[in-house]
């Protein structure tokens, strides 16, 4: 679907549930690699198997404790393509470089560029951190402006991230940006596993244990698929066996808690609340604007709901909000709210 429809993507899972393994796959049969595909659906479907030209740009793959990690990281890229597909004098910022590679790729080739870039929001939430938002978003904005200004060199772009940030900010020249967040329905299954997935993996007979494993790593919600468990987790749990947390632990909560510490006293009872396993009633704008994040109560809301802390139910969808009920998702992300986020 993704291939023979639509143009530009935005997907917005939480960490660790599969957004790179998508691309990669996305890459291999966008690049025409059929022998991949062999005996899957895909080879049936698929008859023209074109090749190509794929700029796919990882921002998962660095630390970004300064300003400088973000512009290595492009160099690097950058510099790998235009060993392909050559480069120009006059190509001296980031912006000009990455224009000039999707032109020459097209005329090298004859086939439109796909552009993949992997977890986009992972510089911006660092610096936002970090206090260097401003230099890195005129970085990003001079990146992303350019690089999807719609014209004829490109066949399709697809953008996955934790966070749904504001579209002024980046994405303002994406007038037909398809965006599929966690309350979508378009896309709901193919981020997580299914319980019959679940079920399947574990040949699970004893009740009491999958029982365990439900209330532990189920109760992510997508659109409207429901009983959707945490890859992450039960890969470990496969793995090792042990019912423990897994996925809590492979990330910061720094962000969430320096908003949480400077959320109004009066509205931490919410807080409370979802920490008693209660359910909270909130109208959500999953755009996130980043200018306004300090002490704008619906910036906690959306990250929390993105990065797959709570979980959204009986969704209402509005023009540019979402009313639902909100709890914690499971009892290994309660662990964590009932330590961590105490604490903080």
């Amino acid at each position: 679907q993704m291939a023979t429809t639509g143009r530009y993507y935005f997907l917005s899972r939480p960490r660790r549930f599969g957004k790179s393994l998508l691309l990669s796959t996305l890459e291999a049969y966008l690049s025409g690699k059929k022998e991949l595909f062999r005996g899957l659906a895909i080879e049936k479907l698929e008859h023209k198997w074109e090749e190509h030209p794929i700029l796919h740009l990882d921002l998962n793959t660095a630390k970004y404790d300064a300003m400088d990690s973000l512009n290595h990281v492009l160099d690097d890229s950058l510099k790998k393509w235009e060993e392909i597909y050559g480069t120009f004098p006059t190509e001296v910022t980031f912006a000009l470089r990455f224009k000039g590679i999707v032109e020459r790729a097209y005329e090298k080739t004859g086939h439109r560029v796909v552009i993949l870039v992997d977890e986009y929001d992972t510089p911006l939430l660092e610096a936002y951190t970090r206090g260097y938002w401003d230099e890195m978003i005129a970085t990003c904005r001079q990146i992303f402006h350019n690089a999807f200004k719609q014209n004829d060199y490109y066949s399709r772009a697809i953008i996955t991230g934790v966070a749904r940030i504001s579209k002024n900010s980046l994405f303002s020249d994406l007038n037909n940006l398809e965006v599929d967040t966690v309350t979508c329905d378009a896309y709901a299954d193919c981020f997580g596993f299914t319980e019959q997935e679940v079920m399947d993996a574990l040949k699970c007979q004893n009740l009491d244990k999958m029982r365990d494993v439900k209330d532990l790593y189920d109760g992510f919600i997508f659109g409207k698929q429901k009983d959707m468990y945490n890859p992450w987790s039960i890969c470990n749990y496969i793995r090792q066996g042990e019912l423990i947390s897994y996925w809590t632990n492979t990330s910061s909560n720094k962000l969430i808690g320096d908003i949480i510490r400077k959320h109004p006293v009066g509205r931490k009872y919410e807080i409370e609340q979802l920490m008693s396993g209660e359910k909270v009633h909130k109208e959500i704008n999953e755009n996130i604007t980043f200018q306004y994040l300090d002490g704008d109560e619906n910036s906690l809301w959306s990250l929390l709901l993105s990065v797959g802390y709570i979980k959204a139910e009986n969704v209402v969808h509005k023009v540019d909000t979402i009313e639902c009920d909100v709890s914690v998702t499971n009892k290994e992300v309660m662990a964590m709210f009932r330590t961590e986020i105490l604490e903080m």
